[in-house]
């Protein structure tokens, strides 16, 4: 009984260690890390889809904190105009997931200024359209649907987000969606 609940306890830990490899290199996660754990080096795109997805909703979570941080930090200390602060909070946080989105998300190294620049406005764009769909989304729940607003929100946060995943993996950085 000890022997066998080792072994379940060995294979949930293996388990839980290929999920971080995952999570955490993606498709970069190299055979010889897979067989160090007695593993089989095996790609399924949902892994590697949820994965990404996971790396950008992550990188989404630090630019919530970027920009709280920068926008109370410029109302409160600097004295700017609460709007002003909120706005270069804003571009500061969508810049911020931008670079780390195209590093660690996507693994994108080319960093030529043309490409650079292009990536950047497309995700810029593509930010401000998952923007116009939450406040809509919450507006239609709200309004139409009479939903209370912070369950709206949250729907909406939740729709946006993903748009803004698909479209950003497929348009900015040119990947198929389901890979």
């Amino acid at each position: 009984m000890i022997l066998n609940l080792r072994l379940q306890l060995n294979r949930f830990t293996n388990y839980l260690i290929s999920i971080w490899y995952l999570y955490r290199y993606g498709q970069r996660t190299k055979s010889k890390q897979l067989n160090d754990l007695d593993l089989e080096p095996k790609k399924y795109k949902s892994a590697v889809f949820l994965s990404k997805a996971g790396r950008f909703f992550t990188v989404g979570t630090s630019g919530f904190l970027v920009n709280y941080l920068v926008s109370y930090f410029l109302a409160n200390d600097m004295n700017v105009w609460y709007i002003r602060a909120t706005l270069i909070g804003i571009i500061t946080s969508i810049s911020t997931n931008f670079v780390l989105n195209k590093i660690w998300t996507f693994e994108d190294r080319n960093f030529s200024p043309r490409r650079f620049l292009k990536q950047y406005v497309t995700f810029l764009g593509l930010c401000a359209l998952g923007a116009v769909i939450q406040l809509s989304l919450v507006f239609v729940f709200v309004e139409y649907s009479h939903l209370q607003y912070g369950i709206s929100l949250i729907m909406a946060v939740g729709f946006a987000s993903l748009g803004n995943f698909l479209l950003n993996k497929k348009i900015t950085f040119g990947e198929k969606i389901w890979e």
